[in-house]
C-alpha cells in the first residue's frame, strides 16, 4: 500500500486517485493552444541527451474550466510566493508570442 503525501491529502478524500497517476510525472516544458471550444495544455519532459521533448500529458479544458484553472493557479502562485519569495523567470525561460515556453541553448 502506498503512503499518503501532503499532495494526496490535498483532495480531502473527495476524489478517487488511480494508482498509475498518484505519483504524477515530471514536466519542465509546456505548450498551450486553443480553439473557440477548448484549451489544450501539453506537458513535456526535455532532459540532457534527449533529441526532442517527450510529450508526457495532454490536458484538454473547456474555456470555463481553463479560466477557473487560471484563477486557481494565480491564487496558488501568490500563496507560494508569500511563503517562499518571488518566482523569477530567467531569460532562458522566456515565453514565446504563442504562449509556449522557449528553450534556449
Amino acid at each position: 500500500m502506498q503512503k499518503n503525501t501532503s499532495e494526496d491529502t490535498a483532495h480531502n478524500g473527495w476524489v478517487d486517485i488511480a494508482p498509475e497517476v498518484i505519483n504524477g510525472f515530471y514536466s519542465n516544458l509546456m505548450a498551450m493552444a486553443h480553439s473557440r471550444s477548448e484549451f489544450i495544455l501539453d506537458f513535456f519532459t526535455m532532459l540532457p541527451g534527449m533529441q526532442s521533448p517527450h510529450l508526457r500529458q495532454r490536458i484538454i479544458l473547456s474555456p470555463v474550466q481553463a479560466k477557473l484553472f487560471y484563477l486557481q493557479l494565480m491564487t496558488e502562485v501568490e500563496r507560494f510566493e508569500s511563503a517562499n519569495g518571488e518566482i523569477t523567470i530567467q531569460s532562458s525561460q522566456e515565453m514565446t508570442d504563442d504562449g509556449s515556453q522557449e528553450i534556449k541553448a
